[in-house]
């Protein structure tokens, strides 16, 4: 369990680009007969054991709290929490291990809650469109643009980026199937002239 612990802190230090102090994880064996080694591991200062714990309150109140949103099936965001989750039972030396994996968390659960909430936003939009009168090309399109934006909430925030993107534009109607989309518009509007007093009758519904 230590190895796996040491092995997760050396991949986030390399991640945060903090350098390792040179006499972390270092070694001293001992030649015998018996082919037996020790190893010696500094223990940690009484100012990492202060920040540790400071940073640890904070990963723990982060872990509790940061389940919000669509987060399930967002293999992503797993992935985040599993490291910030193990993160936090890494050694006090390693409290800049443990402070680098809750910044990184915290940025990327907090753009993804911006990115999901500007995709609800963007899905009622759609679904607002979708319930008035369409051309059957629109109709398809804001379909379509429905069920990827819908997808996109439970995946990397890159696809949700990309995804708000591609689907935030307009249906472009042609002329034609703007005509017919009025159709029923000016029908009503040819009744009301037909009147025998024909035009000038309009003042007196007025």
């Amino acid at each position: 369990m230590a190895i796996t612990k040491r092995c997760l802190a050396i991949f986030l230090l390399l991640c945060a680009g903090v350098k390792c102090d040179s006499n972390t994880g270092t070694g001293t064996g001992t030649g015998t007969g018996t082919g037996t080694g020790t190893s010696s591991m500094p223990a940690p200062t009484a100012e990492d054991q202060e920040k540790d714990k400071s940073i640890v309150k904070e990963i723990n109140a982060l872990l509790a709290a940061n389940k919000t949103g669509h987060y399930v099936g967002n293999r992503e965001f797993e992935q985040q929490f599993y490291v910030l989750k193990h993160a936090v039972d890494l050694d006090a030396k390693d409290w800049k291990v443990k402070r680098h994996a809750y910044d990184k968390f915290n940025d990327y659960n907090a753009n993804r809650l911006k990115l999901e909430s500007e995709l609800d936003a963007r899905i009622a939009a759609v679904e607002k469109s979708l319930s008035g009168k369409l051309p059957s090309k629109c109709r398809k399109f804001y379909n379509n643009q429905f069920v990827e934006l819908k997808s996109a909430r439970s995946e990397s925030n890159e696809l949700k980026r990309y995804k708000l993107k591609q689907h935030s534009v307009l249906c472009a109607k042609s002329s034609e199937e703007e005509s017919e989309s009025d159709e029923d518009t000016n029908e009503v509007d040819d009744l009301f002239w037909w009147w025998p007093f024909g035009r000038l009758n309009a003042t007196l519904f007025c």
